[in-house]
């Protein structure tokens, strides 16, 4: 079990300095709204994935008038010594770990994973192909050592078979070159599906347990990998098969339209609630319930992973909508975390009954109050 043990801002949102000393299990951090408690969820979730889950735009973590930010933290290992991270953005990103720089963000990203619980998960039902994408990336990113670096090779060849796309069609070596960079589109392509599609089975039997709970009426929530390959198991040989005939078959089309209309990039995951496409026929409850259990269910997907050293759950603003029953079935679930943060104006009656930390956050201040 890992839990971060010290959390240190400088000039990040609203905060000029901050410095917490954390414990494992429950904490709260407790205020009236728009006083810096979701941006402590935040700067967590930045030292897990080295971005935010409010913005896209980096310069807007910095606080107002500053060049740069930074955030570090005390991770604790169970029978092991503690690391030290810390990130510095300025005109350039800086990552370091125990004083040592760190190069490569995929050597950064997997020593904290975190999971995070916003009111903007509803996008994962109602939002483009992009953000349910995403999610599983994350996720992945967080359960496999290899899914993120094989991500990024596929990130890399896809922009460079583009930029080859939108060259001239006249020149007689272009079917060569793409063809080159159709070799590492499915080799890093055809593991990007299959894990996406084994992470699905995976989260199955828990989503269908989350929905029996949290579902007031017997709902049946589905999620359906939807391959631009088309159909597709979890065999990697037959998925680089398909891959490479879908290559052949789309390459014209590639070249006259300028870009790559096949792959994991342009993958979707259709999301049913008893059979029906759940971001068009259901309500905003129902909508809103569905994201709670898939975040549920990769929470507990990322508990259960023997390889995780910490599983860090941050629950800001979701517990609203619920009524008691259900806002109990979801604490129940998250408490299995090793560290778990809440950011409310109300400290829910259910964690009362719970030993935790509390935090109450006035202007960009951080006091404790346990």
């Amino acid at each position: 079990m890992g839990y971060l043990s010290k959390l240190t801002l400088e000039n990040f949102r609203n905060y000029q300095n901050a410095e917490l000393s954390l414990k494992a299990g429950l904490t709260i951090f407790y205020g009236e709204n728009g006083q810096g408690k979701t941006s402590l969820l935040e700067a967590i979730y930045f030292l897990s994935l080295l971005r935010s889950f409010r913005t896209r735009n980096i310069q807007n973590l910095k606080r107002w008038q500053q060049d740069a930010f930074a955030i570090s933290c005390r991770l604790e290992h169970e029978d092991l010594l503690a690391d030290q991270l810390q990130i510095t953005y300025g005109e350039k990103r800086k990552l370091q770990m125990n004083g040592n720089a760190v190069s490569r963000s995929s050597e950064f990203i997997r020593q904290i994973n975190a999971i995070s619980f916003t009111p903007e998960d509803i996008e994962l039902i109602k939002g483009s192909a992009g953000g349910r994408r995403q999610f599983l990336d994350i996720t992945l990113s967080q359960l496999s050592p290899t899914y993120l670096t094989n991500l990024q090779h596929y990130n890399k060849a896809l922009k460079s078979r583009n930029i080859v796309l939108k060259k001239s069609t006249d020149d007689p070596n272009i079917d060569n070159l793409i063809r080159t960079y159709d070799d590492m589109l499915i080799q890093y392509g055809s593991l990007i599906c299959l894990e996406r599609l084994q992470l699905l089975e995976k989260l199955a039997p828990k989503i269908s347990a989350f929905t029996a709970e949290m579902f007031p009426e017997k709902k049946k929530l589905k999620l359906i990998y939807q391959s631009s390959l088309g159909k597709i198991t979890d065999n990697l040989e037959m998925i680089q098969d398909y891959f490479r005939l879908k290559c052949e078959d789309n390459r014209q089309k590639d070249i006259q339209r300028g870009m790559t209309h096949i792959g994991p990039h342009r993958d979707d995951i259709f999301i049913l609630l008893s059979g029906k496409s759940l971001g068009a026929f259901g309500s905003e409850g129902q909508c809103r319930l569905a994201s709670l259990v898939i975040k549920m269910a990769a929470a507990e997907q990322l508990i259960e992973d023997k390889e995780t050293d910490n599983v860090l759950l941050l629950i800001d603003d979701v517990l609203g909508e619920l009524d008691a029953e259900r806002k109990q079935a979801f604490l129940k679930t998250i408490m299995r975390g090793d560290q778990v943060f809440i950011a409310c104006t109300d400290i829910p009656e259910y964690c009362k009954t719970l030993d935790y930390e509390v935090f109450e956050i006035d202007e960009g201040k951080a006091l404790s109050a346990t």
